[in-house]
């Protein structure tokens, strides 16, 4: 739901169901890779480019662990953004 608000212009709203799904996922010990983008790309639509890149670099590593190359590829995006 972060990525779907963050696509409709909604990076606040994106920004804050992203923290929520951290914690829940954190809660069940579930990895946040994804959530790690989901929160980058808010953060960066919302004007904050150098306080997502840690989020991006978090989500690059998880997708390089999982051997996701669809994902790191955004993620190298984002980053170089």
């Amino acid at each position: 739901m972060s990525m779907t608000a963050t696509w409709k212009g909604d990076g606040q709203t994106g920004e804050l169901l992203a923290l929520d799904a951290r914690q829940i996922c954190r809660s069940l010990g579930i990895e946040t890779g994804m959530i790690d983008m989901a929160q980058a790309w808010a953060m960066q639509r919302t004007g904050q480019v150098e306080a997502a890149r840690p989020f991006w670099e978090a989500a690059l590593a998880s997708s390089r662990e999982r051997g996701d190359h669809d994902a790191a590829i955004t993620q190298l995006i984002g980053i170089a953004a």
